[in-house]
């Protein structure tokens, strides 16, 4: 499936295998896809591909959590700092509205759901920021009470 959004940029999704179910507020999880589209509308000139990828992460022979990938194929900047990517502020390219909140929301998103965002320079061309969220992360949102608590009393209060 193809979405196209502002500047023309297209959003390609894919789907590899049935996708756990995981641990969150789904509010939360809906933010972090609108922050990372819209890093990628802010940060990529018009008319750009934006893969996104969903899949199980397994280990040890059980289901951990879901691999969220953006993957994009725009060349770096020149003088873009590749070592800096997840740095506040860093600049993507000569935009300075690119100075990553967006991506700095996803970021802290994924983490207060106990997961992780890596970011990687293509060999080829283009960025892939990876996500993880656990189907079962150790801490995770009371909405209702406004504070982070263990992910078991969490199961009690949704019952």
């Amino acid at each position: 499936e193809i979405l196209r959004l502002e500047k023309g940029l297209r959003v390609e999704s894919e789907n590899i295998g049935e996708l756990p179910v995981i641990a969150g507020v789904a509010s939360q999880i809906e933010k972090l896809f609108r922050f990372m589209i819209a890093e990628e509308v802010v940060s990529l000139p018009a008319d750009s591909l934006v893969r996104l990828r969903l899949s199980a992460c397994e280990g040890d022979g059980e289901i951990l959590g879901v691999n969220i990938e953006f993957e994009d194929f725009v060349p770096i900047a020149p003088g873009a700092r590749h070592d800096r990517l997840l740095h506040p502020f860093n600049l993507r390219g000569a935009n300075p509205r690119e100075f990553g909140v967006f991506l700095a929301s996803s970021y802290f998103i994924a983490r207060h759901h106990g997961g992780s965002l890596t970011a990687k320079v293509k060999e080829d061309k283009g960025l892939r920021f990876s996500f993880f969220l656990p189907c079962c992360p150790s801490r995770t949102v009371d909405t209702d009470l406004g504070f982070v608590q263990d992910f078991q009393s969490f199961q009690s209060f949704a019952k």
